[in-house]
């Protein structure tokens, strides 16, 4: 399990220095791991979930470039979006000090889509300082 910690810090540590310009790169490596990890750990599907919204919240990606990176990780997904996948351990590190309910994996993952919403409504989603990343239709062909 010691995979799961480092890449946890990693995905903090990223998304705490956006303005480094290889930020986007290793958050889609972040991402694509987890999603290559779920097919021996059901729980890294969700986390992968919540590294988007973390990233959807924090305002570092537009709310159409959050979705269509979302589509791409749960193509191959393992489970139905019925299960349950119990993941009460922290994401998003920063916020745990001060809410570690809404912190955790499963409490970030399942408001995706609330957030997704939010931020196309107010716009808040075109706050990012960096271009969206170019639609070739598969983001991860870039890893």
């Amino acid at each position: 399990m010691l995979w799961h910690t480092a890449l946890i810090h990693v995905a903090n540590a990223i998304l705490g220095d956006t303005k480094d310009p290889a930020w986007r790169f290793y958050l889609f490596f972040c991402v694509k791991t987890y999603g290559e990890l779920r097919r021996s750990f059901r729980f890294a599907e969700t986390i992968g979930r919540s590294i988007l919204s973390m990233t959807l919240q924090q305002g570092d990606l537009t709310a159409e470039e959050a979705r269509r990176l979302m589509v791409q990780f749960e193509e191959n997904r393992l489970t139905s979006p019925a299960e349950d996948i119990r993941a009460t351990f922290m994401a998003d590190l920063n916020l745990a000090m001060t809410d570690p309910e809404e912190a955790s994996v499963e409490s970030l993952s399942d408001r995706f889509d609330d957030i997704a919403l939010f931020r196309e409504f107010t716009n808040a989603g075109d706050s990012s300082e960096d271009e969206p990343v170019e639609s070739d239709d598969n983001t991860w062909d870039t890893l």
